[in-house]
């Protein structure tokens, strides 16, 4: 009992530490921030050190940062009108420095600027020029009370260095009890329409889309993933399906009766249940249109090859799935979205799916792209998901992971989420003559040539769904 009581104590002196750490760094530095095409790396020190003193901004003339410079500006000018206080009292103007060629030409105007002034230096994202010239300047002129900070994004972890026997060394841990991080407080300005304007975008109905877990989509992913449960994935991956008699993959398979003057089209395909041969019959999406049908069709409770009532309620009346195109594609973006949600837990900061991103220039009012799953974590670590339940081009595979990195930096992760399961993903070459996988098979072949990772609902090889995500967001 005394060795767990130790412990306790251990735990909260070092909270209490860090808390010390935290405001010493805050009351008693200015911060100094390079300009970066990544202002995420800015943004994320001052909701975690809550800094009131005036601060420090640098950039090389000549660099083309500028409209990223204005997304940090304005949106720190935006939170400060919001809440109305000193929070993030951006400097006037920004330092402009020039002869990058002489190092001395930058670091005369660094150190007349820090003069008189404790600084946090945040190097993450700087231009080598400016680093070097802060690193001679904090040599030559022994600034032993400055401290220099880097932001390893992918990992959490920030890394302290100063100045000693004019050397940069690392400050012990046992100093600064400040290395992983996670933001625990200011979380309502961390959100993800604050982290898409910091990179340049703008989120239209942003409200709407965000992401509300939900147990139903629990419990249908869990049918979903099992691997024997094929029947299940039939259903829902059919009413996505427009098939016809004139549809090439199932030529001469298809069929079609008549509800209600409609042709509902239809084809069958032989699985053993309960140790008997049956005919199962699979109905395109029309069958969307003819209520009693589609309840027969996808509702018994207490079989895990349809839904049951809770389920198919939720998928019937919620979120408005049966106005959409791809219903199953919409419902499979927010099963993925249940499974993501649980992966990351407490890390969370916030999380979106199909959201449109559109230019912050005022003259473009037109949409850039749109994001199906879209998550930010307490680290400022903005991870990007493109779900398909069917097929998808080369081109919207590059375009995924070019918007990835143009909203998120080096942090973000474009990832393909596909309606296979991990054991199909290695089979697309048999798969894509295999309706209803043929375009799941066409979207992998697309994501393997943009490189994309891809990740199925169980996981992906050896690991599960979690273990999958954590090894992808591993630096």
């Amino acid at each position: 009992m005394a060795t767990k009581n130790k412990s306790k104590s251990n735990s909260a002196d070092n909270k209490r530490n860090t808390n010390q750490w935290q405001q010493t760094i805050a009351q008693e530095y200015t911060y100094c921030m390079i300009s970066t095409l990544n202002q995420m790396v800015n943004y994320l020190p001052m909701l975690l050190f809550d800094f009131q003193q005036p601060k420090m901004y640098l950039t090389l003339k000549g660099v083309p940062n500028e409209a990223f410079d204005k997304c940090l500006f304005d949106t720190c000018k935006k939170l400060k009108n919001e809440e109305k206080g000193t929070r993030f009292d951006m400097p006037s103007s920004k330092e402009e420095l020039s002869d990058i060629n002489k190092i001395g030409g930058i670091k005369k105007p660094l150190g007349d600027k820090a003069k008189g002034k404790k600084v946090l230096w945040n190097i993450t994202g700087g231009q080598r020029p400016i680093l070097l010239a802060i690193f001679e300047l904090l040599k030559e002129e022994e600034r032993k009370d400055d401290v220099v900070m880097y932001l390893e994004g992918n990992n959490a972890q920030l890394v302290w260095m100063k100045v000693e026997d004019q050397k940069l060394v690392p400050i012990p841990a046992s100093e600064h009890k400040l290395g992983k991080y996670k933001l625990a407080h200011n979380l309502h300005l961390l959100t993800i329409p604050i982290a898409l304007r910091l990179m340049g975008a703008d989120v239209s109905t942003y409200a709407s889309r965000k992401f509300v877990p939900h147990d139903a989509l629990k419990t249908i992913a869990q049918k979903y993933e099992k691997p024997e449960n094929e029947l299940f994935r039939m259903r829902m991956l059919s009413l996505n399906k427009k098939f016809t008699d004139k549809t090439k993959a199932l030529k001469g398979l298809v069929k079609y009766e008549e509800v209600d003057e409609k042709k509902l089209y239809y084809f069958e395909k032989e699985y053993t249940i309960n140790g008997k041969k049956q005919l199962v019959r699979f109905y395109n999406n029309k069958i969307w249109k003819v209520e009693a049908k589609l309840k027969s069709y996808l509702l018994k409770d207490g079989d895990d090859s349809y839904l049951s009532q809770t389920e198919y309620e939720f998928f019937t009346q919620s979120k408005n799935y049966k106005e959409r195109t791809f219903p199953f594609g919409h419902l499979l973006e927010d099963l993925f979205g249940q499974k993501v949600w649980e992966a990351f837990g407490d890390k969370v900061a916030e999380m979106a799916c199909n959201v449109r991103l559109y230019s912050l220039e005022e003259d473009v009012d037109e949409q850039t792209d749109e994001i199906d799953i879209i998550l930010l974590t307490k680290t400022g670590q903005l991870v990007v998901f493109e779900v398909k339940s069917g097929g998808m081009s080369g081109d919207v595979a590059k375009s995924t992971k070019y918007t990835t990195y143009a909203i998120a930096g080096v942090y973000g992760k474009p990832v393909l989420l596909t309606a296979l399961l991990k054991a199909q993903v290695s089979k697309v070459g048999e798969l894509s003559k295999v309706w209803p996988y043929d375009t799941s098979a066409k979207a992998i072949r697309a994501a393997n040539r943009a490189q994309l990772p891809i990740i199925a609902l169980d996981g992906h090889e050896n690991n599960n769904f979690k273990e999958a995500i954590e090894k992808l967001l591993r630096p």
